[in-house]
């Protein structure tokens, strides 16, 4: 029998632009790209429990994530609760589905210390519900800016990060809710053409600033940012190091000086906006206590 009593915390990530890469393995199957690792992230919780039957929950409220139970089915275990904090919300972009699934496998596996195997399950139950191609390997292995230069799950695939200056912030404005699997379906040619063009790009000269400015580029061709969030963000132009959209989040990098002068300005136009920093890291907060009978 198997009792877990432990607590797991991992950064989110936000991908700026990236092209799928699709095999017939899920393990092999992910994306390059580029991306911001950010925090705070997410604190998954996990107890056994003596009934028949899994619970979830997500700032305090059930929940059903998709690969969060495939993840569960994967690994047989029912007689599960499971708590999940988030600064971050789900469904915007956040790569929270992603976060999630890895943090709860590695909570789960972290007693027999199978890190990668719990991140391989993580990145393969994600493929398998279209909820993230390439999150669980920029978690698990970036910090702050986060390239995927070979896609696969994590031991297979291959991520370098790139050192920022430590005194940017991220301001994040939540949008709209969009469902990644309709994301990649209905605007899979998009992606694929300018995801590609804007990777080529960004490995020519590897920058904050670069990311920026091609990430805005890919989201105004994907159709991403609208006129209405241009105009909205006129007034702080010249204050931001660059902005972009990625599904239904709104990314502003902005020098730690301004920061919550732009906070405040950009409160003006959109009602949820959120402070960030690039990070990265995952932690064990919690103790496991493992035993086997036969």
């Amino acid at each position: 029998m198997l009792s877990i009593d432990q607590s797991v915390y991992v950064p989110v990530h936000v991908t700026g632009f990236f092209k799928p890469c699709i095999t017939n393995d899920p393990l092999t199957t992910g994306s390059i790209g580029v991306g911001l690792v950010l925090e705070p992230g997410l604190k998954c919780t996990v107890s056994i429990t003596n009934s028949s039957f899994r619970t979830v929950y997500f700032n305090g409220f059930r929940i059903s994530i998709k690969p969060v139970n495939t993840l569960l089915d994967m690994l047989k275990l029912n007689s599960i609760r499971v708590y999940f904090e988030s600064y971050a919300p789900i469904g915007f972009g956040y790569g929270v589905s992603g976060a999630s699934t890895l943090a709860l496998a590695l909570a789960i596996l972290n007693g027999k210390h199978e890190y990668y195997r719990a991140a391989q399950l993580a990145h393969v139950a994600e493929v398998l519900c279209l909820t993230g191609l390439g999150d669980v390997s920029a978690i698990f292995n970036g910090v702050m800016l986060a390239v995927r230069v070979k896609p696969g799950a994590p031991g297979i695939g291959e991520v370098k990060s790139l050192n920022v200056n430590n005194h940017i912030k991220i301001l994040t404005v939540d949008l709209k809710p969009k469902h990644t699997r309709d994301m990649i379906t209905t605007l899979a040619d998009k992606i694929d053409r300018y995801g590609l063009k804007m990777y080529k790009c960004f490995m020519e000269n590897p920058s904050l600033e670069s990311f920026l400015e091609l990430s805005r580029i890919f989201a105004e061709n994907v159709g991403f940012i609208t006129n209405e969030i241009n105009e909205a963000l006129r007034s702080i132009v010249n204050m931001v190091i660059g902005y972009t959209v990625k599904k239904g989040v709104l990314l502003i990098a902005v020098d730690e000086d301004v920061a919550y002068d732009v906070f405040h300005r950009v409160r003006e136009n959109f009602r949820m906006v959120r402070i960030f920093n690039l990070g990265g890291g995952i932690r064990i907060l919690g103790n496991v206590k493992a035993e086997q009978t036969l």
